[in-house]
């Protein structure tokens, strides 16, 4: 299940799919992030920085609101074609300077989305 919050997206495996599972390697038990980005979103230094920054936040939420982060696997990508449409250097050295708290809305948007399609799967 895929849900979209501006330029990130976030797809949720649930654990009980059938599928071999690797050694956690996560803070919280029954937790698995990934994360995609793109050589497009910037060089090394751009692309481990967000990653940095994505990392942390969906640490806070697990810790704040564990009911955000149900157990299973995440893929966490800031898509490029988001930047790619028609985008300009300025437009795309925007998108390299994004605040943590603009990366902290769009995560809390796409895991409240992505509970919400959980919680509806489940009725």
């Amino acid at each position: 299940m895929t849900v979209r919050s501006g330029p990130l997206r976030v797809k949720y495996c649930s654990p009980d799919a059938d599928r071999v599972r690797a050694p956690r390697t996560v803070h919280t038990p029954g937790i698995r992030v990934a994360y995609a980005l793109s050589r497009r979103l910037g060089g090394a230094v751009v692309r481990n920085r967000l990653r940095r920054q994505l990392k942390a936040i969906l640490t806070q939420c697990a810790v704040e609101n564990a009911d955000l982060l149900p157990e299973g696997d995440y893929l966490v990508s800031i898509q490029p074609s988001s930047l790619a449409k028609g985008s300009t250097a300025t437009e795309r050295k925007q998108a390299h300077s994004w605040s943590h708290l603009e990366l902290s809305g769009y995560t809390h948007r796409a895991l409240e989305k992505l509970q919400g399609r959980i919680n509806a799967s489940h009725k």
